[in-house]
């Protein structure tokens, strides 16, 4: 019912706790009561209309304009001016569901007695509609013997999830990031061809790529073959010359 507009016909704690409802559902209420003194009105409830936050119309009989933009009738008590199936039937032909309060059997819907805790706890008893007020009782007795300090433990988990909420977002952040950076450097590189790899800087002595250097090494050792080569060849004579030298 959160932005829709609700009717609360009545005057007492029952359409008080009713409006209140639809005001934390998010809801807009008209309260739709007889032509009375406000005094008569539940203390509550004349709060709620001097401050704005409920729309009050006096009505001596049933139309269809006082209902025709409703989504949801709730009835606690009518007086004698409009007659509850005069109103089911006006309700019905419109497709509006209605809760009449201790009438199940006139209701298309039932409520729950509820409690809500500053941290979020909430309870809710029910009878179906047998016995509102026998629910309310027994979701006051519930709420009288909660544990001490259970709003307070409640508001610390509340604040501890908040941090670890936040935390699991940051790491899922920093998680797609890299994924983000990973997956650039990926593409990038697929699109990088043969030819724009750069060929192998030549070096300080003068050796280029692997090519050069096998050259070079290969020059590198002819002189020592030769020097074997002329051993080998050289003449007799010399190398006697030479062992009579010694």
């Amino acid at each position: 019912i959160a932005n829709k507009r609700v009717a609360v016909f009545g005057t007492g704690s029952v359409a008080n706790t009713r409006a209140l409802f639809a005001l934390d559902a998010g809801a807009f209420v008209r309260l739709i009561t007889p032509e009375i003194d406000s005094e008569r009105l539940h203390s509550s409830l004349r709060e709620l209309v001097k401050s704005g936050k409920v729309e009050h119309v006096e009505a001596t009989k049933l139309s269809a304009s006082l209902i025709a933009d409703i989504a949801v009738v709730f009835v606690t008590d009518l007086g004698e001016e409009i007659a509850v199936y005069d109103l089911l039937k006006a309700s019905h032909s419109l497709g509006i569901p209605v809760n009449i309060a201790n009438r199940r059997d006139l209701s298309d819907f039932t409520l729950m007695s509820t409690y809500s805790g500053a941290t979020g706890l909430q309870i809710a008893v029910s009878t179906n509609g047998v016995a509102d007020r026998v629910a309310t009782s027994l979701l006051k007795e519930i709420v009288r013997k909660l544990p001490d300090g259970l709003e307070a433990q409640l508001g610390d988990i509340a604040r501890f999830n908040e941090v670890a909420k936040k935390a699991e977002a940051a790491r899922l952040d920093a998680v797609r990031s890299l994924d983000a950076r990973f997956s650039d450097a990926g593409a990038q590189l697929k699109t990088l061809s043969a030819k724009d790899i750069p060929a192998s800087p030549r070096s300080d002595n003068g050796c280029g790529d692997a090519s050069d250097l096998s050259a070079a090494a290969t020059i590198a050792q002819t002189p020592a073959l030769c020097c074997s080569s002329a051993a080998s060849i050289s003449d007799p004579s010399e190398t006697a010359a030479a062992a009579d030298f010694r």
